[in-house]
């Protein structure tokens, strides 16, 4: 799976992942799921997440869109620290936000 996911990062199909993300995720969350099992989900997910992913799923955050949200807090909240830098990073860059106007 993560060889597909980066060759579709490199034909920039990324909408393509997020079938995949999301299912990943479903997966991770299984109860009957072994620990050894989720590790491998896990790493499977900060894998797709990675390189040219990143700003994608940044920017889809970032629009604050009500079918996005789910995933990407279930993404978030399982990543954690693997996409926390580079949203952090992002915000320190941001332009600030004028009262009564979006921001970027």
């Amino acid at each position: 799976m993560i060889d597909s996911a980066e060759e579709l990062k490199r034909r920039e199909a990324f909408g393509a992942l997020f079938p995949a993300l999301e299912t990943l995720l479903d997966e991770y969350a299984a109860e009957s799921r072994p620990v050894t099992q989720k590790e491998y989900i896990r790493y499977a997910l900060e894998q797709i997440a990675s390189g040219a992913m990143t700003p994608i799923l940044l920017d889809k955050i970032e629009e604050r869109s009500v079918e996005n949200e789910a995933v990407l807090d279930r993404l978030c909240a399982t990543l954690g620290q693997t996409l926390a830098y580079p949203l952090i990073q992002r915000l320190c860059v941001a332009e600030p936000c004028t009262p009564g106007k979006p921001s970027r």
